[in-house]
């Protein structure tokens, strides 16, 4: 027998390399907010300082409250008008909204959440410089902007609190009543029960109360059936006898007991108790004063302690050294001491915290600082809010506009904040030792007797510039849809989320390195058939692809029309075999394109889709048991303001309050994807569409994005609706009452019109571009142009005129970066063909737009490929985009010169339709979606792998950040431009899977053959193969396996066999 040497060689069709395992100990930093970690410069994560207003007016933040949805009802002064605002503990503007109320300037406060969820309020307007009040009270729902009532009080009153003593039952005000104001100003004190439904004053509670000449409720408490209440009285009229105040009372308004403190009557002091807290079974009050002289700018601080029956359980004095009028405007507790908030009312006009323990005795004190001149508001409840392991207080300065505007910081409870944008200084405190006395007294009561005035000055939807004078990040946290830590990089995107998946299935971003990636290479593919469906009776519409049925793995949607019934469904695939799993119960548009995205959480994308046969209704439909169920009909039609009837509009999604619920877009209409209700519209304005005398573009193509922000657009926040010409500001306030929401045209390019919109940066200046085709004035051609979304410029030359674009229609644009050059290029097609638009430098800078020097390449089709939207997709990884496109005959992938990479004969589509690419099966290899005339079909590379795409293609309108590959719609979008660069700008461009250092993530199998047996027998041989795969990804079966005479690494050996591999090995296993 002779014996034979064999080689054997296992080898694969791609190449691969080997990288070291990454080590990642311990995984991300995760930092709670209940620890607020304290980085090495010892300033807490998450505080700031936030400056809110508008350059030519006057603001005023007064005083700040929890909301009863987790976030803040700051209230204020607009100018002489009241302020509401609702703010998210970040200190994100919400919404705001002014009041005109009396002639005088509107100070609010207190504000309060009823049992109902309502905020009452109170305060007074005030003449400037002088000594004229003029009191109101109301009851406002925030959710439905409805003022329930309002109450004008008689000029002389003033309101300090107001109080919801039983849950369901009436309000009671307290404040303070002028009865006289020259030569002396004479007040007293008042308790008024007002009707919880209509702010009437009842019979019950309706008393003034007079000691000497002036008396003020200012802060009041409430326990069981007992009220307290803090201020100032005074014996005679004699300023030298201004005493801080406290008083029991019933609900009823009965006198208990009433205390003056904390110098004996006989002497001489002025003093006056401003912030008042219940404290278990005792009173902390915080008073303020000249405890030896009348001179009111030479005050200190003053804390005492009382029992609920009035005795003084203890007193201190404190004196911030640096200081010489200190005034406290609000006190809280803390769990280990007292807080006290005030301000400097001399030079250094400075707010302060001051912080005691349990007994009063002080721990240490900070002072705040700004460019100009702080200043608080005596009188006015909860201006320092503790919330959490935070604390908020609020104010005005004048050291950063012409006029005041709103300060809001943000510490923690040491109060902490960076020291790099707000002046931040430790402050000596002193305990000076006194001598206190408490004098009891009684108050004499008498008919409260004014007439209060109803009345209804209605709301003003206002916008503030909010300016972040600083921040300090805490650390990301990963899946919480937020950029932490102030990079610029949301959760996957941030490198400190590395290696961390947070979506079920399967992350987009920042995947972690595998030890064994294939490294792409650009060489010749070909493109074979995955599966194909026959049965589709009209291939004509784009389809869109993501997870309906909440088994991780895609599905196709596309509308289908019936050959017999002619009625348009929705008709669900699976992705992986085609196999057809629902078709919908309602009859569509039969060009319609659908949308889908998971916006209501529960792991299962919703469709949406518009109606037809004359019902033009926007449709969402779930996944319920098996079928497609119709959720709801949109409250209105979708309006199209020409009388093209083939004209369709297609849906796009988006959270444009970044609020976590989405709202779906179609035209320039926005409807609530829970409900259907229509929340805005923008009327006859731009709906992203070419309408040129009878000529009319198919189908409206608009993009939400964040394009503006305050100062430069006040009403601009969240996400922008782009469409043509024009940019839409949006609101939405409310899901229940549209008219409280805001949709208005901020922007427009002059001398342009409507188009079928992209946005990009295309000239790279740092900011998003709108890129539009349309017609020109006549309908006669093509027109191409770019404009700036900021300043209303176009872009180069007013337009690109496309030769030879017959019947002067066109598709969508694409835009991307197709030559790897770093700056993106136009792709669209029209009646001429595919053209390749040059980008914005190359393309001569301000002259681009001229023909000749602008379009870079354009290829022609026997077919007229109009309506053919092109999609890009990066195969190699190596930053430059190739073109996927599929015109009437066939389906076809260019670089970015047009030149041929791959084609395959499959008849396309009559109407406007895109490839879809998408990973259809998870596998790691992409496959492209086709609308096939009468077919869909799916291909894939026959002898390369793509690089790994996401598996979701949404909507028409696609760009890769606006949706996460679980098919939610992200609250705030990882902005387009990142940091280092623009990696994500381009539009209708599908993104590849990728690690954390921004390569591509190509998982291989790493397989090794061993020979544990060979068997010879009458001329013959019996070989056993042992086939292992040590890699990260699975080894598919259908590899080659060849056995060589000779070793075919040091020699040309002969091949004596080749065989396949009969099944899949998966890693870390092995195949006999």
């Amino acid at each position: 027998m002779k014996c034979i040497v064999l080689g054997f060689s296992l080898a694969l069709l791609w190449g691969w390399r080997k990288t070291p395992s990454p080590v990642h100990p311990g995984g991300p930093a995760v930092v709670a907010l209940a620890d607020h970690s304290v980085g090495s410069s010892g300033v807490p994560d998450s505080s700031f300082l936030k400056v809110y207003g508008v350059d030519s007016l006057d603001e005023e933040g007064t005083l700040i409250i929890p909301s009863e949805d987790g976030n803040l009802y700051l209230g204020g002064s607009r100018s002489d008008e009241l302020l509401l605002m609702k703010l998210d503990p970040d200190g994100g503007l919400l919404w705001e909204r002014s009041f005109d109320i009396t002639t005088l300037r509107e100070v609010i406060t207190d504000l309060r959440l009823d049992s109902e969820d309502f905020l009452i309020g109170c305060g007074y307007g005030r003449a400037p410089n002088q000594e004229v009040f003029q009191g109101f009270a109301f009851r406002y729902d925030p959710r439905n902007d409805a003022l329930l009532w309002l109450q004008l009080f008689p000029v002389g009153n003033r309101l300090f609190s107001i109080l919801e003593p039983t849950p369901g039952g009436d309000f009671l005000l307290a404040g303070d009543r002028q009865t006289a104001v020259l030569p002396d100003i004479l007040d007293d004190a008042f308790w008024l029960e007002l009707d919880r439904n209509s702010g009437n004053p009842t019979a019950n509670v309706a008393s003034l109360y007079t000691f000497g000449s002036r008396e003020a409720f200012y802060a009041t408490v409430q326990r069981g059936n007992d009220l307290f209440v803090a201020g100032r009285y005074t014996e005679g009229n004699f300023s030298s006898r201004v005493r801080a105040a406290l008083s029991r009372f019933d609900l009823q308004g009965n006198e208990q007991w009433s205390r003056l403190f904390h110098v004996p009557l006989a002497g001489v002091a002025n003093l006056q108790a401003r912030a008042l807290l219940l404290e278990n079974d005792a009173l902390i009050v915080a008073a303020d004063g000249n405890d030896d002289d009348i001179d009111v700018n030479a005050t200190e601080l003053f804390l005492h302690k009382f029992d609920l029956d009035g005795n003084l359980l203890w007193s201190r004095k404190l004196d911030l050294t640096a200081f010489a009028n200190e005034t406290v405007l609000e006190i809280v507790s803390l769990p280990d001491g007292f807080l006290l908030f005030g301000e400097n009312l001399i030079a250094p006009q400075d707010f302060f915290l001051l912080k005691t323990d349990k007994d009063g005795h002080p721990l240490w004190a900070k002072s705040y600082g700004t460019p100009g001149v702080e200043f608080g508001r005596l009188f006015s409840q909860s201006q320092l809010l503790r919330m959490g392991d935070f604390l908020y207080f609020t104010g005005r300065s004048d050291g950063y506009s012409t006029n005041n505007d709103i300060v809001l910081f943000k510490t923690d409870l040491e109060g902490r904040i960076a020291d790099d944008c707000v002046e931040v200084r430790d402050e000596t405190v002193l305990e000076v030792m006194h001598t206190a006395a408490v004098d009891t007294v009684a108050l004499t009561p008498a008919p409260y007797p004014d007439v209060l005035t109803p009345f209804a000055p209605g709301s003003r939807l206002v916008f503030l510039w909010e300016q972040t004078q600083c921040a300090i990040p805490q650390a990301e946290l990963c899946g919480n849809g937020c950029d932490d830590d102030l990079d610029g990089l949301f959760d996957a995107f941030d490198p400190d989320c590395a290696c961390t998946p947070e979506l079920a299935c399967g992350p987009f971003a920042n995947l972690c390195p595998e030890a064994c990636e294939y490294e792409p290479r650009p060489e010749p593919f070909d493109l074979e058939e995955v599966w194909r469906r026959v049965d589709v009776s009209a291939g004509d519409v784009m389809p869109v692809v993501g997870d309906v049925d909440g088994d991780c793995f895609p599905d196709v949607v596309m509308v289908n029309l019936d050959a017999f019934t002619l009625d348009s469904r929705l008709a669900v695939y699976d992705g992986r075999t085609g196999t057809l799993k629902a078709v919908g119960p309602t009859t569509l548009y039969n060009f319609a394109i659908p949308a889908l995205g998971d916006v209501d959480g529960d792991g299962m994308a919703e469709l949406f889709a518009m109606q037809g046969g004359g019902n033009s209704r926007l449709t969402r439909f779930d996944w319920v048991a098996g079928n497609l169920v119709e959720t709801w009909e949109s409250s209105s039609l979708v309006q199209a303001y020409t009388t093209d009837p083939g004209l369709t509009f297609a849906p796009g999604l988006a959270d444009f309050n970044q609020d976590g619920r989405p709202e779906v877009y179609i035209g320039n209409q926005i409807f609530d994807s829970e409900t259907g209700l229509e929340l805005a519209n923008g009327g006859s304005n731009n709906q992203g569409i070419t309408a040129v005398g009878t000529f009319i573009q198919l189908t409206s193509v608009v993009v939400a994005a964040d394009v503006l922000a305050p100062p430069e657009c006040l009403p601009c926040r969240g996400l922008e609706l782009i469409a043509g010409n024009q940019v839409y500001a949006v609101q939405i306030n409310s899901y229940t009452n549209p008219a409280l929401n805001y949709m208005e045209v901020v922007r427009e390019a002059q001398g342009r019109q409507d188009g079928t919109t992209a946005v990009a940066d295309f000239d790279l200046d740092g900011d998003l571009d709108g890129i539009v085709t349309t017609v020109d004035a006549t309908g006669s051609s093509v027109e191409v142009y770019v404009w700036d979304l900021q300043t209303d410029q176009l872009l180069g030359a007013p337009y690109l005129s496309i030769p030879g674009a017959l019947s002067s229609r066109s598709s969508q644009p694409a835009v991307g970066d197709v030559d790897g050059d770093g700056r993106p290029e136009i792709v669209l097609s029209t009646a001429a063909g595919l053209h390749v638009l040059e980008d914005y430098q190359d393309g001569g800078g301000a002259m681009w737009g001229v023909s000749g020097t602008t379009l870079r390449a354009t290829r022609s089709f026997a077919s007229s490929p109009w309506r053919q939207v092109p999609a890009l997709f990066d195969l190699e990884g190596d930053g430059a985009l190739e073109i996927f496109f599929h015109e009437r005959l066939g389906f076809h992938v260019f670089d970015g010169d047009l030149n041929p990479r791959s084609s395959r004969f499959v008849p396309g589509a009559a109407l406007e339709t895109s490839p879809v690419i998408v990973d259809l099966d998870l596998d790691g290899s992409t496959e492209v979606v086709l609308s096939a005339s009468q077919d869909l079909v799916v291909l894939r590379s026959a002898n390369r792998p793509f690089l790994r795409a996401r598996p979701i293609w949404n909507q028409l309108a696609y760009q890769p950040l606006s949706i996460e590959d679980d098919g939610t719609v992200p609250a705030r979008r990882q902005p387009i431009l990142l940091p280092e660069g623009g990696r994500f700008n381009h539009f209708l461009a599908q993104e590849y899977l990728f690690n954390d250092d921004g390569t591509p993530h190509l998982p291989v199998p790493d397989a090794t053959v061993s020979v544990p047996g060979v068997v010879c027998d009458s001329g013959s041989f019996v070989l056993t193969v042992e086939v292992c795969n040590l890699g990260v990804d699975t080894l598919r079966r259908q590899v080659p396996l060849s056995i060589y005479r000779g070793s075919p690494i040091t020699s040309a050996a002969p091949v004596v066999l080749t065989d396949t591999l009969p099944q899949d090995v998966a890693p870390d296993s092995c195949l006999l």
